[in-house]
């Protein structure tokens, strides 16, 4: 029973990682106190004055099909985590697409291994996280 609780927690864990988007942050301006993310707004155009606090890439987890709006939506809200915890009150996003990477998968039964190509669709978004006056 003990290992079923574990090998389950393992995978829930495993899954729960997986399922997280990965970002990449540059600061290029001063990081301020937190703030709430349901304060920040998401702009996709350019606001008239506008501090940049970050740059902001956020890239999905890989998924065999081709990622739609419900993707889309988990980036942005990503991306205004990413920005509230910098203290940014407004994402200006610059750039969203699809990308389809080729991904070699090893597999071993115990008794041989095999190796194959399988595609896999990850969705990119950039923004910056600013602070509108």
């Amino acid at each position: 029973m003990m290992k079923l609780s574990v090998s389950i927690l393992f995978c829930v864990l495993m899954t729960s990682c997986a399922l997280t988007p990965k970002s990449d942050i540059t600061l290029t301006g001063e990081q301020r106190s937190a703030l709430p993310v349901a304060e920040v707004v998401v702009y996709t155009a350019v606001p008239a004055q506008y501090t940049e606090i970050a740059r902001i890439t956020a890239t999905s987890p890989g998924s065999a099909t081709v990622a739609g709006q419900l993707k889309t939506d988990e980036l942005v809200a990503f991306l205004k985590a990413e920005a509230a915890a910098l203290g940014a009150n407004a994402v200006i996003i610059t750039h969203i697409k699809d990308e389809a990477v080729n991904e070699r998968v090893s597999s071993y039964d115990g008794v041989q291994g095999s190796a194959r190509n399988v595609v896999s669709y990850h969705k990119t978004a950039k923004a910056l996280a600013v602070y509108v006056e």
